[in-house]
């Protein structure tokens, strides 16, 4: 088992606006505006996207000299996936390439490896992320992920965290991930995604809730008392 002592004393600030703004309802899913408030109108871009995207949008725009904010959504089967693809010894992944990466996954496409439940073929994050994914996690902390979520039990509801962040150096190192379940102002965190976040903690990763907050409500809603929006 890991041990409580790798647990992060302080996550560190996304340096992201959590606030959004026009709320808009389509079916089942609800959307915001990508840009913050306050964004100068000729900057704006007036995309509406799932919180989700908003998220991994406005990660994706923060700049600093010598880094690159990169990141993806996780598919929740991500841990049963990947040794479908890139085989079960896990120890070899880090040795394989982005092109090495991208090859196994067009291989997987083709070929009859589907998804036990949907019938479609294995969902996947891009290949380098999937090669960042593997850089800043280790084996060991892979082989636990793998492990855990190999347990039938866990398939239903697998809690993996929305998205995964992380930065690449200019010399391609990529570091400081983040695993991030992203929340609505009133949404449910349900127990399997906190026992998620919790397990991954104890190996020492940051994983965390971020609860949005609408900013033509924030001043008379309260967050969910379950969550510690970062």
């Amino acid at each position: 088992m890991p041990s409580r002592t790798n647990i992060p004393q302080r996550l560190r600030s996304l340096r992201i606006s959590r606030v959004v703004r026009n709320r808009l309802k389509e079916g089942v899913r609800v959307k915001y505006d990508v840009d913050p408030p306050g964004t100068p109108a000729d900057q704006a871009t007036l995309r509406r996207e799932i919180p989700e995207e908003v998220v991994l949008v406005r990660w994706r725009r923060r700049s600093r000299p010598g880094r690159t904010y990169s990141g993806t959504r996780l598919p929740p089967g991500i841990w049963r996936t990947l040794p479908t693809i890139l085989g079960p010894d896990i120890a070899s992944w880090r040795h394989h390439s982005v092109a090495d990466i991208e090859q196994a996954i067009a291989k997987a496409r083709v070929t009859p490896q589907a998804d036990e439940r949907s019938g479609r073929p294995p969902a996947v994050p891009h290949a380098a992320a999937v090669h960042a994914l593997i850089t800043v996690l280790g084996t060991s902390n892979l082989t636990q992920l793998v492990e855990r979520h190999a347990d039938e039990a866990r398939h239903a509801n697998p809690g993996v965290p929305d998205l995964f962040l992380y930065v690449v150096r200019d010399n391609g190192r990529s570091e400081s991930p983040r695993f991030v379940e992203v929340k609505k102002p009133e949404e449910k965190l349900y127990e399997h995604q906190a026992d998620e976040i919790a397990f991954m903690t104890t190996l020492g990763l940051d994983a965390r809730v971020l609860r949005l907050l609408e900013a033509d409500t924030r001043r008379t809603r309260r967050p969910a008392s379950n969550t510690r929006a970062s």
